[in-house]
């Protein structure tokens, strides 16, 4: 049993369907003692504070390990985003899942991410706060995964998933590269507000969409963003990386250490990007699509709750990328507009008249008999 504080509230569970959508395993993500290890506020109070609130969520099956990131208790984004009754309802945690048995999900650890260097200018701009979204590596050899915070605009690193308790490092901060898109913005990355996060199948780069920080009277704001980094040698560094952002002048101007993530580039997105996938899928020469881990091109939808001011234009685009560069594909057009990327402010669609709708997340996919 577990005792939560009601409709979209603490705590949230983790849920397996089957390939026609029926329930058949349902987790809970909370433990059963207080999770205190950092503060985990609920509203209303729960005997036992917990930060569980997954949001983001990859696997790893051939290491029998799932990784979900908690990131606000659900209801209060909704009822007082702008104002919320504590900045500690933003949840600095990672769970990690043991699936060996995969209808039998079982809650193995639960880890908090490290403050930074950066003084936040509200708490939940502490650089551990939000850990909206995860990213597991791909290759054999590789154990590692990343996270994300999407008000604490900060990205982790630990090597190995499978040990019993993984230990996180920050390994960048978006100050260095919400300068880099817009110089006239200062170097700090608290309340950038990332979101997508995804290595590139071949382990090569890690892509991030940053939706940006809206300017006020004593704030300069960030601009919205694709970014790439290069994370070869954080990898190639095994179980002992020696990147740390633990300086202020690292989080301003990227990490010291060697095998610290490197920017590859950064594509201005206006609209602001939440969301994004890459396109895993290639037409070969003999007319059928087949998987590839040598990825061309990625979507990205411009999205997010309205009610917190960082609406989105509603938009949903695509990117080319070679060797981590990117470039919108300005030939992907709306066929009412004329405008790059498809607009989902409309009336009509070609399944009917069904009224604006608001992008949030994709898949590239193909037909089953069109794939081999």
């Amino acid at each position: 049993m577990r005792v939560g504080n009601g409709f979209a509230g603490s705590p949230g569970e983790l849920v397996r369907l089957d390939a026609n959508g029926k329930t058949i395993a349902e987790a809970p993500a909370a433990t059963t003692k207080a999770e205190t290890e950092q503060r985990c506020d609920s509203i209303p109070l729960l005997s036992l504070p917990t930060c569980a609130n997954p949001h983001g969520v990859q696997a790893r099956e051939d290491l029998d390990t799932l990784v979900t990131s908690d990131y606000n208790e659900p209801r209060n984004i909704i009822l007082n985003p702008v104002q919320p009754l504590s900045s500690y309802l933003r949840r600095p945690t990672v769970r990690f899942w043991d699936i060996s048995e995969q209808d039998k999900p079982k809650l193995k650890s639960v880890t908090f991410l490290p403050d930074g260097p950066r003084k936040g200018r509200v708490a939940h701009h502490e650089e551990s706060r939000a850990a909206m979204e995860v990213t597991v590596t791909n290759r054999p050899g590789h154990e590692g995964a990343f996270a994300e915070t999407m008000q604490g605009g900060a990205i982790y690193y630990t090597p190995d998933i499978t040990v019993d308790e993984p230990k996180w490092q920050q390994v960048f901060d978006l100050g260095v590269t919400n300068k880099q898109v817009d110089p006239a913005s200062d170097a700090y990355g608290g309340g950038s507000n990332g979101a997508w996060i995804q290595t590139s199948l071949d382990d090569k780069y890690l892509y991030h969409a940053v939706a940006g920080r809206g300017a006020t009277s004593d704030d300069k704001g960030s601009k919205p963003y694709i970014l790439t980094l290069d994370i070869q040698k954080l990898l190639a560094s095994g179980d002992n990386p020696a990147c740390r952002i633990d300086t202020l002048e690292e989080s301003r101007s990227g990490g010291a250490e060697s095998d610290c993530p490197a920017v590859v580039d950064t594509l201005e997105a206006p609209g602001g990007p939440h969301w994004g996938a890459l396109d895993n899928l290639e037409l070969g020469s003999d007319g059928y699509y087949h998987e590839t881990t040598d990825v061309k091109r990625l979507a990205y939808s411009n999205y997010f709750v309205a009610r917190t001011g960082l609406n989105g234009d509603h938009r949903l685009c695509l990117v080319d990328i070679e060797d981590g560069k990117l470039t919108r594909d300005e030939e992907f057009r709306d066929e009412n507009t004329g405008n790059t990327c498809i607009e989902f402010n409309r009336e009509s669609w070609p399944h009917g008249a069904w009224g604006p709708a608001k992008p949030h997340s994709m898949l590239f996919v193909t037909a089953d008999a069109d794939i081999k």
